[in-house]
């Protein structure tokens, strides 16, 4: 598997909806118990129907438990998705399996996709690269010295807490049901639309002029720049849905070298760089001179991730 190249061939792929969990946080034990297993029979079922299964990769949101002397490694911990607190995910997958029971690797996805960025995204990281991804939530995935960083648990980045932007929304406390000050408060496409008072499929409506864009990308060059200053990371890629919002790249690029206010003296990290950046638009999609890029594998990331942990 040469860096840079897709790595495997996805023959198939199957997605199941999973719901928005709003309608289960009323729920009793037994009706999230069936949907639980409801959902973990699809995915069973999709991957015996394949034929011997010897590996299976689980690339999950977190909080999750890796330590694998714990009696809850495997399990989703305090998650904000209310309906998947404490659900073990390893033991769910497996449990209805029938015949040789494959071996399992579990990772956080923010931490599999850092790897599988490090070693094939063609990045030209030696050491430490960094992986954020922007969605409902917000995952910080970290590779030092070549490898994922697990320890007390694993990084939670998307929970740094950070001061309200000067432009920001009058009243907004943020979303965050555990701190009211962090980078995952402020910048999801759930707190994009709270702002508005709209849903998430409607943020398509708001424009790339919008002062809202000028703010989330100041609350993401902060967390680049906590990043920066305790990881050194030879690259940051950021990814997730909300950067389909192609406009964030620039002005994160502006506002961390803003910020950073040429405190560590590198080629990288200079405003030359930065123009000559922006200046290729399409170079949004591939590698670049800076030190915060997109993934070419942005697509299909996730699933790539995922599998590579079988290696």
């Amino acid at each position: 598997m040469l860096a840079g190249k897709t790595p495997f061939k996805i023959i198939e792929k199957h997605i199941i909806k999973t719901g928005e969990g709003a309608e289960f946080e009323e729920s009793t034990p037994s009706e999230l118990a069936k949907y639980h297993k409801n959902i973990m029979n699809q995915i069973s079922e999709f991957l015996v129907s394949k034929g011997q299964i010897k590996k299976v990769g689980i690339a999950s949101f977190g909080p999750i438990c890796l330590d694998r002397h714990n009696i809850h490694y495997g399990s989703i911990m305090n998650t904000p998705k209310k309906n998947w607190v404490m659900f073990n995910l390893i033991k769910g997958i497996l449990g209805s399996w029938k015949d040789e029971i494959p071996a399992v690797t579990m990772d956080t996805d923010v931490n599999a996709v850092a790897k599988f960025e490090f070693s094939h995204g063609g990045h030209k990281a030696k050491k430490n690269l960094s992986y954020i991804t922007v969605g409902t939530g917000i995952g910080v995935g970290l590779v030092i010295n070549g490898d994922t960083v697990t320890g007390l648990t694993h990084p939670e980045g998307g929970h740094i807490p950070v001061t309200t932007h000067s432009k920001e929304f009058q009243g907004f406390k943020g979303v965050c049901r555990f701190h009211d000050n962090c980078v995952e408060g402020f910048s999801t496409n759930v707190a994009i639309a709270k702002r508005f008072n709209m849903d998430i499929e409607e943020l398509p409506k708001i424009k790339d002029d919008d002062i809202v864009w000028d703010i989330v990308a100041h609350y993401l060059a902060v967390l680049c720049m906590s990043i920066t200053l305790t990881c050194s990371p030879e690259v940051i890629v950021i990814g997730g849905g909300v950067m389909n919002r192609l406009c964030l790249y620039p002005k994160i690029h502006a506002e961390f070298i803003k910020i950073m206010n040429g405190y560590i003296s590198h080629d990288l990290l200079t405003e030359a760089n930065v123009a000559k950046y922006i200046g290729k638009f399409k170079s949004y999609l591939f590698i670049n001179n800076f030190l915060i890029v997109r993934s070419k594998f942005e697509n299909e990331n996730g699933l790539y991730s995922a599998l590579s942990l079988t290696q």
